[in-house]
C-alpha cells in the first residue's frame, strides 16, 4: 500500500470517527474541564451550605464520628456506611449507600461532633456531572459507551497525527493564515489545535479506557508487566468477637507510615470483608494519596499493603492514571492547561464540521476546493 492509499484511508476515518462520536467527546471534554478544579468547587460549595470547620483541640476518632452518623440513621437500618472521607481540616464524610443504590453523603464536624447534614451525591451538581462524564448518566450501559468512544478518541489522535502537515515541514504544521478563505482558516485551526492537544487527548482516552474497562484493562497491565495479580484478601471471623475499633488499626497504620495523613476509610461489607485504610504520605501529590493498608478486621492482622513509593510494575502503571487523567502531575499549572484541553473537543468538532460543509457545498456546485489540503491533506500547502 502507498503512502497516499495510506494517507487517504486514514483521512476518511478520521473524518467519519469524528462524525460519529463528537457529540459525546465535546460532552466528556466539557465536564471534564469543570471536574479538573472539582474538589475546590465542592468544597467550596459544601462550606457554603454546611459551614466550615475550624480546627479547635483534638479531632474525634473515626470510631465516634461513624457512631454519630449511625445514630442519626437509626431508623433506616438497611443504609449501610461503605466509605468514610478523612481528610485534615475537612469535615468527616460518611458515605451511605441505600436500598435503591443511591449514595447520600452524611457530614460531621470532627472537633465538635456535630452531625452538619447531608445530601444525595447522585442528584448533587458534581455528582451528576461526573456520571455525565464518564457514563452519560445512563448507567453500566453508558459507561459502555463513553469507554468506546474513548479508544475512538484514541483513534481520531493517531490518524490527526498521520494527516498532520508539520512532518515535512514545521513551520507550516503551526502555521495560521488569519486572512485565508474559511476553508483554509478551518483547516489550520483544526490542524493546529489538534496538534497541540493530541499528546493530551491521547493521555485522556487511554486513560479513560482503562478506566471504564478497568475489568479487562487490569489484567491485561499485569500480564504484560509480568506482574502476577494478588489473591484477594478475607477476614476470618473469630467466634462472636466483635470487629476491632477503627481507631486501633489506625493507629497501626500511622504506625507503618510515620509521615502520613488518614484520607479515607473502606468499611467491611460483610464479616468476610477486610478494612481498608487509605493512607497520603508526604510527598505525595494526588488528594487521597495512593497508599493503603487492608486489615483483618476481627484479629487486626495486616493483610496486605500498597506502598506509593514502593509499587509493583503494575501499580506504577496503574497509579500513573490518575495524576495523568486528572492534569495534577505538575500542580495547578498542568491542571489549568487540563481545562484547555477538555475544549479541544469542541473547536475540533466545529472547525472540522465546517471543513465538511464547505467541502460539500463546493461539490454541489461543482466548483474545484481551491486548497488542495482538503482533498489529500497534502504537506506541501504555501
Amino acid at each position: 500500500m502507498n503512502a497516499r492509499k495510506l494517507r487517504n484511508i486514514a483521512f476518511q476515518a478520521h473524518r467519519y470517527i469524528g462524525l460519529a462520536v463528537a457529540m459525546i467527546l465535546i460532552i466528556v471534554g466539557l465536564t471534564g474541564s469543570i471536574l479538573v478544579f472539582y474538589p475546590e468547587m465542592d468544597n467550596y460549595r459544601i462550606d457554603r451550605q454546611f459551614g466550615t470547620v475550624i480546627p479547635q483541640g483534638e479531632k474525634i476518632s473515626s470510631d465516634r464520628a461513624i457512631e454519630i452518623v449511625k445514630d442519626h440513621y437509626k431508623d433506616r437500618p438497611d443504609w449501610k456506611i461503605s466509605w468514610v472521607e478523612t481528610l485534615p481540616d475537612r469535615p468527616y464524610k460518611a458515605w451511605l449507600t441505600t436500598p435503591t443504590k443511591e449514595s447520600t453523603v452524611a457530614l460531621v464536624n470532627p472537633y465538635t461532633s456535630r452531625f452538619m447534614g447531608d445530601y444525595v451525591w447522585d442528584k448533587s451538581i458534581f455528582g451528576t456531572i461526573l456520571k455525565l462524564h464518564y457514563q452519560f448518566l445512563v448507567g453500566d450501559v453508558g459507561t459502555i459507551i463513553v469507554g468506546i468512544a474513548a479508544f475512538l478518541m484514541f483513534m481520531l489522535s493517531i490518524t490527526g497525527l498521520m494527516l498532520w502537515n508539520g512532518w515535512r515541514n514545521l513551520w507550516l504544521g503551526f502555521k495560521i493564515k488569519w486572512n485565508a478563505s474559511a476553508m483554509r482558516l478551518n483547516f489550520d485551526i483544526h490542524k493546529t489545535a489538534g496538534i497541540l492537544s493530541v499528546a493530551f487527548l491521547t493521555v485522556l482516552s487511554l486513560t479513560g479506557f482503562g478506566w471504564n474497562f478497568s475489568a479487562q484493562s487490569t489484567p491485561v497491565i499485569h500480564a504484560v508487566t509480568f506482574t502476577p495479580i494478588l489473591p484477594e484478601v478475607k477476614s476470618r471471623p473469630i467466634g462472636d468477637r466483635s470487629p476491632i475499633n477503627i481507631s486501633e488499626l489506625t493507629k497501626k497504620a500511622d504506625a507503618l507510615f510515620p509521615q502520613s495523613s488518614t484520607t479515607y476509610l473502606v468499611l467491611p461489607s460483610d464479616k468476610e470483608g477486610v478494612l481498608t485504610i487509605g493512607k497520603k504520605q508526604l510527598g505525595e501529590s494526588l488528594k487521597y494519596g495512593q497508599t493503603q493498608i487492608k486489615f483483618d478486621q476481627f484479629s487486626g492482622e495486616v493483610l496486605q499493603i500498597q506502598d506509593a513509593f514502593k509499587p509493583t510494575r503494575a501499580e506504577k502503571v496503574l497509579n500513573s492514571f490518575a495524576p495523568l487523567h486528572y492534569g495534577s502531575f505538575g500542580g495547578v499549572p498542568t491542571r489549568i492547561l487540563y481545562v484547555f484541553v477538555g475544549l479541544s473537543p469542541l473547536v475540533l468538532f466545529i472547525t472540522g464540521a465546517k471543513m465538511f460543509k464547505l467541502r460539500l457545498w463546493n461539490r454541489k456546485r461543482k466548483q474545484p476546493v481551491r486548497d488542495r489540503a482538503m482533498d489529500s491533506l497534502n504537506d506541501n500547502i504555501d
